[in-house]
């Protein structure tokens, strides 16, 4: 039967679990070994394994920069980083002002809803005094 680890990690508020395989042989009626079983060498064997925490430890804080990068570097590698030039810009054909192509033209649209937003008040108002007004038959 295989064995397996299970693992807790605890980082800030978080805890993460998880179950790790282990590398061990089959404990049945045939001897199974494991793939990486072939690898291993008699000096790996006499230098102590890190299992468990310890190996994840290891692998999570040599991921983890060592210094703060400094504003020259940061500077440097943002130097090829520039702004890029709009090639999708044209002239609007009814007012003449810039706007993107395939587009409406922002200065247009807010005339637009200007003039419907007055026809709406406008009629809401003259509905609004014929609805209040009393008939005389």
């Amino acid at each position: 039967m295989w064995t397996s680890t299970r693992v807790a990690v605890r980082l800030g508020t978080s805890t993460f679990r998880f179950q790790l395989p282990a590398l061990a042989s089959w404990t049945g009626s045939s001897s199974l070994t494991p793939a990486l079983a072939g690898l291993s060498t008699p000096a790996a064997a006499s230098e102590p394994s890190e299992s468990g925490l310890a190996g994840l430890w290891n692998g999570i804080l040599l991921a983890v920069p060592k210094k703060k990068v400094s504003h020259s570097r940061k500077s440097m590698r943002a130097a090829n980083k520039g702004l890029k030039d709009r090639v999708d810009l044209v002239h609007c054909s009814a007012c003449g002002k810039p706007k993107l192509q395939q587009h409406i033209c922002a200065y247009c649209y807010n005339e637009l809803n200007r003039a419907r937003k007055s026809a709406l008040a406008q009629s809401t108002d003259g509905s609004a005094k014929t609805q209040h007004e009393p008939t005389h038959q």
